[in-house]
């Protein structure tokens, strides 16, 4: 089975870890702070992408269609 999800995953893997180390040398506490809060919604993305691929393969498994 071809993952649907996954240029999806890797975008939003690559953008969290962008920002984690934008965070890490950016100018301000202020500017830091933002990038990390982008990085956190990056990976509540990631994770949601994770679940959703999980209860897919469940389904599949079961032998049921996954829509």
């Amino acid at each position: 089975m071809t993952d649907p999800h996954a240029d999806h995953l890797s975008y939003y893997e690559t953008r969290a870890h962008q920002e984690r180390a934008a965070a890490e040398t950016a100018a301000t506490p202020e500017i830091a702070s933002r990038h990390r809060f982008l990085a956190v919604e990056y990976e509540a993305e990631v994770r949601r992408i994770l679940k959703g691929r999980e209860a897919l393969r469940r389904q599949e498994d079961a032998g049921r269609s996954p829509l």
